[in-house]
Parts: structure tokens; sequence; C-alpha cells
């Protein structure tokens, strides 16, 4: 398992995923 972070000017996007080439999970995207 693991979280990734990302952030940019326009959104913050968070990801969790298992450890399969991130094929497998859910991804937040949150517009600023």
């Amino acid at each position: 398992m693991r979280l990734q972070i990302r952030v940019d000017h326009r959104s913050v996007e968070f990801f969790a995923g298992a450890d399969l080439g991130g094929l497998v999970g859910e991804r937040h995207s949150f517009p600023l």
C-alpha cells in the first residue's frame, strides 16, 4: 500500500493504491 500526495497550483491530488504499478487504487482530486 502506498499513498501519494501531489500538489500543483490548481489542485491537490491524493492517490492511494496497491503496489501493482499504480493501476489498482483510488484517486481523489480537490480543486484549489
